[in-house]
């Protein structure tokens, strides 16, 4: 069962990066898609290790799943740091709900199934998920602006899970995490050298970064990556849907460091809690939690 505790360490790392990446596009970085680029090219650091380790190209076929993975991590990072930027950091987490029930809508092409008691966790995981996208306002209720764009982040994710569970059963893990990133990194490049206009604001945002947001950004990229390591040892191991099902503890854990933060530290992050919206996030919760449960038991 080692993969649940690896799963779990990914999720706790991820929850600090999504701390953190809402503090910078909210009062750091205006274009969203500039820090991205940005944290992308910064996680290159891993790359000292190359040297150390015993690596070898994977066959063809593999390289391939690995460009398609990378692609998928990587422009799928877009929709999740634009909804990051429009929307509250614990209903964006919420929304993450939906991965291990598009991760396992994908995986049946690869010839992974279901049971009965996973059918009814992944109906209770869609309702707690899309009660979490809903606001409540005066009179009327609306879906969350980031419901549509997690949507497609969750797919996109999903969809990456699921590749790299196929290509962990044949490539060892600090391979395929390398090429992953060094993937990532070029469409980074790719990106900037075809815009100029973000080009502009990247080189515009790097001469603004002090010691202060160096340390920010420090801290996002360590805890990005830490949950990247550990979200592959734990897919080389396990599938993704029941990998990303534990996606419960995240959300529980963004939500307290929210609910301190904007009580005591409210000029590093503040949410509105009205007693309407709190009610649902709660509830959202609880039945994600409940699905998880049921998933894993």
């Amino acid at each position: 069962m080692s993969w649940i505790f690896l799963a779990l360490g990914s999720h706790v790392f991820w929850a600090g990066e999504n701390i953190l990446t809402k503090y910078s596009v909210d009062k750091k970085i205006k274009n969203p898609y500039v820090f991205l680029i940005l944290f992308t090219l910064l996680e290159g650091v891993i790359f000292i290790i190359w040297p150390f380790i015993n690596f070898t190209l994977p066959p063809l076929p593999v390289i391939g799943l690995l460009v398609l993975a990378g692609f998928l991590y990587f422009f799928g990072g877009f929709p999740y740091i634009k909804a990051m930027q429009s929307e509250e950091v614990t209903r964006v987490n919420i929304l993450w709900g939906l991965i291990p029930v598009i991760s396992l809508f994908f995986g049946y092409f690869f010839g992974e199934r279901i049971s009965g008691q996973e059918s009814l966790a992944l109906l209770i995981l869609v309702f707690g998920t899309i009660l979490a996208s809903i606001h409540l306002g005066t009179g009327k209720w609306r879906f969350s602006r980031a419901f549509w764009l997690m949507l497609v982040a969750c797919t996109a994710f999903s969809a990456y899970g699921v590749v790299m569970h196929q290509v962990f059963k044949t490539t060892p893990f600090l391979n395929a995490f390398i090429l992953i990133l060094f993937f990532d990194f070029l469409y980074s490049l790719i990106v900037l050298f075809f815009s100029k206009k973000w080009l502009k604001e990247f080189k515009e945002t790097v001469g603004l970064i002090d010691w202060k947001f160096g340390l920010v950004l420090f801290l996002t990229v360590f805890t990005a990556l830490g949950g990247g390591i550990l979200n592959q040892l734990a897919l080389s191991l396990q599938q993704a849907s029941l990998v990303f099902a534990l996606e419960g503890f995240q959300i529980i854990f963004v939500f307290v460091i929210t609910v301190l933060l904007t009580v005591f530290l409210p000029k590093i992050l503040q949410e509105k809690f009205d007693k309407k919206n709190l009610l649902f996030k709660l509830l959202a919760l609880v039945f994600i939690v409940v699905g998880i449960v049921i998933l894993n038991v």
